[in-house]
């Protein structure tokens, strides 16, 4: 079958999209998909500010984002390698309508980087279908038996410019 590969669209028709690209600039603007967005970070780290919040989301780790929820990236890191796989429909349990920040198990990783010969394609494989459906009816398992990562935020918006200070100069070298 021959593939269309274009770029990420809200209004695509395929219930599935995979978007991997190295070096990958962040998103600063505030946006928000009608999909369901599951990212790995192959290298570097990303934070995702959504709803107040900011999420870390260091190397070989995920964060599942619900669909339409306002978020951005950043990172210092020099490099970052993210990959998403977005669904536009997902089961019905409670795990898919909240965010979790989780290491990848090993097996995930391998699911995430096989996915990528799908990179982009607008038209979905009865393979790609399949397989990414059993990822995503695998993730609420994985995020049970590898911890998620919470990590406390600040409560004080005062502090938020002094905390963003400190990230921004921590490397360098007082005199």
């Amino acid at each position: 079958m021959k593939q269309i590969i274009g770029e990420y669209s809200d209004h695509m028709k395929t219930n599935t999209y995979v978007w991997y690209e190295k070096n990958r600039k962040n998103a600063d603007e505030v946006h928000s998909h009608d999909y369901f967005q599951l990212n790995y970070v192959e290298e570097g780290y990303q934070y995702f500010h959504i709803e107040q919040k900011i999420y870390l989301v260091p190397q070989n780790h995920v964060i599942w984002i619900p669909a339409n929820k306002l978020h951005r990236t950043t990172s210092e890191a020099k490099t970052v390698n993210p990959m998403l796989i977005l669904f536009k429909e997902v089961f019905k349990e409670d795990f898919y309508n909240d965010i979790h920040v989780f290491v990848a198990p090993p097996i995930l990783k391998e699911m995430m980087l096989y996915a990528s010969k799908w990179n982009k394609f607008l038209v979905e494989e009865e393979e790609q279908k399949i397989f990414l459906n059993s990822m995503l009816y695998s993730l609420p398992h994985f995020c049970d038996e590898n911890h998620n990562l919470e990590l406390p935020v600040l409560v004080d918006r005062r502090l938020i410019p002094v905390s963003e200070y400190i990230h921004s100069h921590y490397t360098q070298i007082l005199i």
